[in-house]
C-alpha cells in the first residue's frame, strides 16, 4: 500500500542536510520517470497548457525522493524543517515572489510512496483526497499556472516504503529577488 501527505505546513528547527546549490548533478530521466511523463502529458484531462519537463525540477526532486528514503521520512519538510519552496530557491529556480517564503512553505511539490510503477503512482495521486489530482493535473488557476514540471523516483529496498515519488511544478523561473 501507498501513502498520501497532504498540503500542511510544518515548522522545525535545524539546517538542511541535503543538497546545495554548489552540488549541481544532472540527472538522467530514468525508465520510470519517463512513463510517469508519458502519463502525465497523454492525460486529456490535464489542464496546463504546454507543460514542459524542466532539468532543473527534476534533480530537485530526485534529490528529494533520495533523501526522503535514506533518511527514512516521508514529509514536505525535511526533519531540518527545509520544504519544497526553500529548495527551489536554494537551487537558483525563482519563485513568484508571492509563493511562501517561510522555509517550510510549499506552494510545488505533491510526494506518494509505496507505489512500484508510474501508473500505480499516477492513479493514486488521481485518487487523492488531499488535493493531489488538482496539483497534478492543475486544475485550479494557481497550479495550471506551473507549467514547469520534474518528477523524481527514488528505490531503496532497505527504506520504510521501498518506492518514493516527488512530483514538482512551478512557473516558468523568475530572476530570484534578493
Amino acid at each position: 500500500m501507498y501513502r498520501f501527505f497532504v498540503f500542511t505546513l510544518l515548522t522545525l528547527a535545524g539546517g538542511f542536510v541535503g543538497f546545495a546549490q554548489s552540488q549541481e548533478v544532472a540527472y538522467e530521466v530514468c525508465e520510470m520517470e519517463k512513463e510517469f511523463i508519458a502519463i502525465f502529458l497523454s492525460d486529456p484531462n490535464q489542464q496546463r497548457t504546454s507543460p514542459k519537463f524542466d532539468a532543473t525540477l527534476h534533480r530537485i526532486a530526485r534529490e528529494k525522493a533520495r533523501e526522503m528514503a535514506q533518511r527514512r521520512y516521508f514529509n514536505h519538510t525535511s526533519p531540518d524543517g527545509i520544504g519544497p519552496n526553500h529548495l527551489l530557491r536554494e537551487a537558483g529556480y525563482g519563485l513568484p515572489n508571492h509563493y511562501g517564503k517561510a522555509l517550510d512553505a510549499n506552494n510545488v511539490e505533491s510526494l506518494l510512496v509505496g507505489a512500484s510503477s508510474a501508473p500505480e503512482t499516477y492513479e493514486g495521486w488521481m485518487q487523492s483526497p488531499a488535493g493531489h489530482r488538482k496539483h497534478i493535473l492543475g486544475e485550479i488557476d494557481f497550479w495550471r499556472k506551473q507549467t514547469r514540471f520534474g518528477i523524481g523516483y527514488y528505490y531503496d529496498l532497505r527504506s520504510p516504503y521501498m518506492h518514493y515519488w516527488v512530483f514538482i511544478s512551478a512557473p516558468p523561473a523568475t530572476l530570484p529577488s534578493h
